[in-house]
């Protein structure tokens, strides 16, 4: 069962009783009344010269005006932490240094108050010669993140 719990992104509790398992429940209802996001997405915004871009998660994503594609990350429960991952196809580039590829843009509404709010952020890489970049690890969190979201896809 907490294989499962997790590979729902849910919780397994055990119970030995009536009144734990009652307080197990309890538990999982106050967490679900803790919405402190609702209606969020994330709007990306690509350069011309970025050829590909590949979602990971299985998130709703509509292409919009200007070729933006928006993600739908719907609401968010207090303390919860979501992981988007993303994957560009950027060409080769002449220019050495740190070249934008994307603007990312997250949008929505706080709770309780209706606040509207929006976040924007340059997505830079780093473009250095070829030997260098070949001596790179890739960061083990992304890493493991891709391996995760690469077998959830295969299933």
């Amino acid at each position: 069962m907490a294989a499962i719990a997790r590979a729902g992104s849910g919780n397994h509790v055990f119970a030995e009783n009536p009144d734990e398992a009652g307080a197990a429940i309890a538990g999982e209802v106050d967490g679900l009344l803790n919405k402190t996001v609702q209606g969020a997405s994330l709007v990306i915004d690509f350069e011309p010269h970025v050829e590909f871009l590949k979602i990971y998660n299985d998130l709703p994503a509509t292409q919009i005006a200007d070729g933006h594609v928006m993600i739908e990350l719907g609401d968010l429960y207090a303390e919860e932490a979501r992981k988007v991952l993303l994957a560009f196809r950027v060409p080769a580039m002449a220019a050495l240094g740190l070249a934008k590829i994307a603007t990312l843009e997250l949008s929505y509404v706080e709770l309780p108050a209706l606040i509207e709010q929006t976040a924007v952020l340059p997505l830079m890489v780093n473009i250095v010669p070829g030997d260098e970049a070949a001596g790179r690890i890739p960061d083990p969190v992304v890493h493991s993140e891709k391996l995760f979201q690469t077998a959830q896809e295969s299933k």
